[in-house]
């Protein structure tokens, strides 16, 4: 349990929790065939890393070894195609309910799916395409917790899968809070 409060020696007080996740999908447990690793990294990787944001209501970032749609602008995981398997995402659950972060907080245990309001492009290059999913804290939304929320993800170049942190940020004058449970879950398909 993690108490944040203000501090008068603050301006500023940022709760950051940065979770790094290389999202390894081992092909013999979600799929039929068996794929030792090393064939997987070592098959072409010289697809640059590409995003489109073609379609308003999705955003895809793909680098031709995993290709991850997200919903624009929840920012939650909607797909995840890795090999053979278009989606490795329980396609039957919500848009909501296959990728996600969460968080548990105050004294009610409220429930936050952390859903945001705006999309950005923090980086692009042929190597790494960097995401961002954002929303500020609003007073009036007594639902969710009192920070401004930035959901981050990174696809590389070569690497078969995604990086994942959240930038959770309390300001000064936003109200106290306890905080429980902050997590990123992954709902897979379950009839591979």
């Amino acid at each position: 349990m993690a108490k944040v409060a203000n501090r008068s020696h603050l301006k500023q007080f940022s709760f950051m929790l940065i979770m790094i996740i290389e999202l390894s999908l081992f092909l013999h447990s979600v799929s039929s065939q068996e794929i030792p690793s090393r064939k997987i990294l070592k098959q072409d990787n010289s697809n640059a890393v590409r995003l489109d944001t073609s379609n308003p209501d999705t955003v895809i970032v793909d680098n031709g070894l995993v290709r991850v749609t997200f919903e624009n602008p929840s920012g939650y995981l909607v797909g995840i195609k890795h090999g053979n398997l278009d989606n490795v995402l329980e396609t039957r659950n919500k848009h909501s309910n296959r990728g996600y972060w969460d968080l548990v907080w105050g004294d009610n245990s409220t429930y936050d799916k952390m859903e945001t309001e705006h999309f950005n492009v923090i980086t692009q290059t042929d190597d790494l395409v960097e995401i961002s999913f954002n929303k500020t804290w609003n007073s009036h939304d007594h639902s969710a917790a009192p920070l401004n929320i930035d959901k981050r993800f990174i696809v590389r170049r070569g690497v078969p899968g995604i990086y994942a942190y959240a930038i959770l940020e309390r300001e000064q004058n936003f109200p106290s809070a306890e905080m429980y449970q902050i997590r990123l879950a992954f709902k897979l398909l379950g009839d591979k």
